[in-house]
């Protein structure tokens, strides 16, 4: 009985240790993402601090996805991974943080 329990811990283990991560599972790459989600972060602001309640955002959001060569429907999938993966959210959070950070230093030097 115990060889049975210790073949089926080392068999999940194995199928386990074979599976993607969070991040390789993204349809784009975690940078590329990362900067993507950064510049919505940015046109989120410049629409707030202009107050324009059209569909401006929206324009400009299909513009930014082309200009980052990437489809609305990556960027869900993105959204919908993340969503089931706490410990990615934490990650792509941390770092569009960070760059965040970093942008705001850089205007305060200038």
């Amino acid at each position: 009985m115990n060889k049975f329990l210790v073949l089926f811990i080392l068999a999940g283990l194995s199928i386990l240790s074979c599976q993607k991560s969070g991040s390789e599972l993204l349809p784009i790459k975690q940078e590329k993402l990362v900067d993507v989600l950064f510049d919505l972060y940015l046109l989120q602001a410049r629409i707030q601090n202009n107050i324009k309640i059209d569909s401006t955002l929206f324009a400009d959001q299909t513009a930014l996805l082309a200009y980052h060569q990437i489809t609305s429907k990556d960027l869900d999938s993105c959204k919908t991974l993340m969503k089931s993966d706490p410990e990615l959210f934490s990650d792509v959070q941390r770092l569009v943080e960070d760059k965040i950070s970093r942008f705001e230093k850089s205007l305060i030097t200038k």
